[in-house]
């Protein structure tokens, strides 16, 4: 008399898949090991390109005037584009020390603090600077491996 396996295959082979069965009369078993699903998503460096490519940009106002608030500089800058954060810095004892960070997303149209000057006596003095990129990563498409994306899309709608 043959011995047959039970209906759930044998031990550590896997379970068996019902209504399927081998040409010599077996439950066929298929393994629980892990399957792959595709390509494994990296991101991919990108190399330093033109600011104007960039999902953000943040631009620092050094000498701000300790009295500004975050909506005085919203109020000073929003007509370069959508603000998405701002920042203002403070010292070690909590104090603000003059500088602020504010992000653009997406990035501006003209490149405002090349020659941004205020007609503002309030502002006097204020300099601005591009920040260099701190995020440059790109996602490979897991459909199709030559398209990258980038981390952040940005659409604006009006």
């Amino acid at each position: 008399m043959r011995s047959e396996s039970p209906p759930h295959g044998p031990p550590g082979r896997g379970r068996a898949i019902s209504g399927h069965r081998h040409a010599r009369g077996g439950h066929r078993v298929r393994s629980l090991a892990p399957r792959k699903l595709g390509p494994k998503v990296v991101p991919v460096p990108e190399p330093e390109d033109d600011w104007r490519n960039w999902s953000e940009l943040t631009v620092r106002l050094t000498r701000v005037p300790p009295q500004a608030g975050t909506l005085d500089l919203w109020n000073l800058l929003n007509h370069n584009g959508w603000i998405k954060s701002i920042s203002l810095e403070e010292n070690n004892e909590g104090n603000r020390n003059g500088e602020a960070f504010i992000t653009f997303c997406p990035v501006p149209a003209k490149p405002f603090w090349e020659t941004w000057i205020s007609e503002d006596r309030k502002w006097n003095g204020v300099r601005t600077e591009k920040q260099n990129r701190k995020r440059t990563f790109r996602h490979r498409s897991p459909v199709n491996s030559s398209k990258t994306y980038p981390e952040q899309q940005v659409s604006v709608g009006h």
